[in-house]
């Protein structure tokens, strides 16, 4: 049993453990004007040199996106280190928990549409 599967602790386990797959490499922003990336996972499937990205699925960010993925990211930290408490204090191995249970924040998407 992972520890976020404590009752009452609603969080990041949907994406976040896969979340370092769907990190990509920039292509830049030189066509489109706005921040491009690539599915690392996708130029594996290839199984081959790739010398052009233009050719791959081209996904897109934007600086709130970005921020609010890092909101998201630290929410998580803050949430594991509750859970992290909050199961030794429920097993007696401390007293209390001393740490707050960080307000809920909403997953934001991996790009933008």
């Amino acid at each position: 049993m992972y520890p976020w599967h404590l009752p009452g602790c609603e969080g990041p386990q949907e994406r976040s453990p896969n979340r370092s797959n769907d990190i990509a490499v920039s292509t830049g922003a030189a066509a489109s004007g706005r921040l491009t990336f690539v599915n690392l996972e996708e130029i594996a499937e290839l199984n081959d040199f790739v010398r052009d990205l233009a050719g791959l699925t081209q996904l897109y960010v934007d600086a709130p996106l970005l921020a609010s993925q890092e909101g998201y990211f630290v929410y998580t930290d803050k949430l594991l280190a509750w859970v992290n408490y909050e199961g030794r204090a429920r097993s007696g191995k401390i007293t209390t928990n001393p740490l707050l249970k960080p307000k809920h924040v909403a997953q934001p998407p991996l790009h933008c549409e």
